[in-house]
């Protein structure tokens, strides 16, 4: 049994390993042809000598051949309607050159030399063209505009009246005089200075108004030397009593009548005509000058 055994098996690897040999010769090129793709013989066992040599000649061959291929292709005709590049412009700028000849050999050098070109005249030089001349010289030699000079405003001298009490207790008007701008109603700027009351200067020397507080200059107007000034109600109330009275009605004829257009005034309260001022009884019905108030 065991005879039988063996030899069946050794039949079996028998006919096992034809079976391998005969699909390895069948594909033995085609191995052949993967192992030189791969090159898994040369990168196990390494590239002999020999064959490195036969490799040599057969790539020279090929460069050779190459070569020979290359020269034999012939160039492609040209046609006529083909657009050539362009080339560049030929420089415009040309240099002329004296020749000398033998027998001047004495000629400066400076012949040889390129034409010189015409020289442009810079900005920064001064020309007699103004539009060459830069902004700043043009704006010199325009003429400049004359500066207007303001005039001082005119002014007015003027004369006011005031009140001053004495020792004695008496009142007593004292004239001041002060410069004010001139206007084209010189009576009503002066009236408007005088309610405007007394100044340090004045106060100094113990002048007083005894005007109300208050009092505005509704209008002002002259007719036949007469001044008729309309003051509010505010100048019909002194708190000083009569003397008060007089001594408003003072510093408005006096200082009205320094005008040569006035002789006298009369007084309105709210544009209407009054016999007496306050309550005391101070007459004012008529015009009044100064002789009225002596």
């Amino acid at each position: 049994m065991a005879d039988k055994n063996n030899s069946s098996v050794a039949l079996f690897c028998v006919v096992f390993g034809a079976i391998i040999l005969s699909v390895f010769a069948m594909n033995l090129n085609r191995i052949k042809e993967v192992l030189e793709e791969t090159h898994f013989v040369e990168s196990v066992f390494g590239s002999s000598k020999k064959e490195t040599a036969k490799k040599e000649p057969e790539s020279k061959e090929v460069d050779v051949k190459t070569e020979i291929d290359f020269e034999k292709v012939p160039e492609p005709a040209v046609s006529e309607n083909v657009t050539r590049p362009l080339q560049p412009a030929e420089d415009k700028f040309s240099i002329d050159i004296t020749t000398v000849s033998e027998s001047s050999g004495n000629e400066d050098a400076a012949a040889l030399q390129p034409a010189t070109t015409p020289t442009i005249p810079s900005i920064a030089e001064k020309t007699d063209n103004p539009l060459l001349q830069p902004r700043e010289e043009i704006a010199e030699a325009s003429p400049k505009p004359e500066e207007k000079h303001e005039e001082p405003a005119a002014m007015r001298d003027i004369s006011l009246y005031f009140m001053y009490i004495d020792a004695t207790g008496n009142l007593i008007r004292k004239e001041t005089h002060r410069s004010i701008p001139a206007t084209n109603s010189p009576l009503t700027a002066t009236l408007q200075t005088l309610l405007a009351g007394t100044s340090i200067e004045e106060e100094s020397k113990g002048y007083i108004s005894l005007i109300p507080d208050g009092t505005v200059l509704l209008s002002a107007s002259v007719k036949n030397k007469v001044a008729y000034l309309n003051f509010n109600d505010a100048f019909q109330w002194n708190k000083y009593g009569v003397e008060g009275y007089f001594g408003q009605l003072i510093q408005i004829v006096y200082t009205a009548t320094t005008f040569e257009s006035v002789d006298s005034v009369q007084f309105l309260i709210e544009g209407m005509k009054q016999d007496y001022l306050g309550s005391e009884g101070v007459w004012i019905g008529s015009p009044l000058s100064r002789a009225s108030l002596k």
